[in-house]
């Protein structure tokens, strides 16, 4: 009889043995090498965006020597027309892009130091070249031939609300005399409740820099437009 019950004992622990070693067995094929290699991608990616996040895109893209955004293509579109005299004209046409996480129109010669912000100097694979038409130039454009133009539109990264023919600063008309303003370029305007003199919308009007002047010539207008 205790012979008996030492051999049910035995069977049993060898059954509890078997168990474990198929649950073990069950474990480790459902931890296979693609099932590895998805956590360690999954792991990877988590790092980049967080670094991404915090450090911004251009850093990540920065240390794995590659383009953010637009800039792969318009890259290569540039080199391209920088290198085939028949398509030379595309160079400095501007082009509606995302550049650096901003929607904005931009030529060549943007794209060209957008790129070498990323990859540096010699590995653009195109080189920078003057265009006529300017930033400020081509804002002016816009407003004559875009519909939906806002003066919030960017052009090579500036707001057109920024660019062209501007008001100088430090420049304001005279408090009004008598509810009236001095000069025929300013008007009357309630500002806080208060009345004050400021300049009409149209006095420093003008598509090109020669052309950059108030209507009545005076020293009040200047021309800005994106550094080259």
């Amino acid at each position: 009889m205790f012979l008996k019950h030492t051999f049910l004992i035995q069977i049993r622990k060898e059954d509890k043995m078997r168990s474990i070693l198929k649950r073990d067995k069950k474990a480790q094929e459902g931890f296979t090498l693609p099932v590895m290699l998805a956590l360690i991608l999954g792991i990877i990616a988590l790092v980049v965006v967080v670094i991404g996040v915090t450090k911004g895109w251009n850093y990540v893209f920065d240390k794995l020597g590659l383009l953010p955004d637009d800039l792969t293509s318009a890259s290569q579109a540039c080199a391209t027309y920088a290198a085939t005299d028949e398509l030379k004209i595309g160079y400095c046409q501007y082009r509606e892009l995302t550049i650096e996480g901003v929607k904005q129109w931009a030529n060549c010669p943007y794209i060209y130091d957008a790129a070498v912000k990323v990859l540096g100097a010699g590995k653009v694979g195109f080189g920078k070249e003057t265009c006529e038409v300017t930033p400020a130039e081509y804002c002016a454009q816009l407003r004559v031939s875009s519909s939906n133009f806002k003066e919030s539109t960017k052009v090579h990264g500036k707001a057109c609300s920024e660019l062209g023919c501007k008001m100088k600063s430090g420049v304001s008309c005279k408090d009004p005399t008598g509810g009236v303003c001095e000069s025929n370029l300013c008007e009357l305007k309630t500002i806080n409740e208060v009345q004050k003199c400021v300049f009409k919308s149209d006095v420093c009007s003008a598509s090109q820099k020669e052309e950059c002047t108030s209507v009545d010539k005076t020293d009040i207008c200047e021309w800005k437009d994106v550094e080259a």
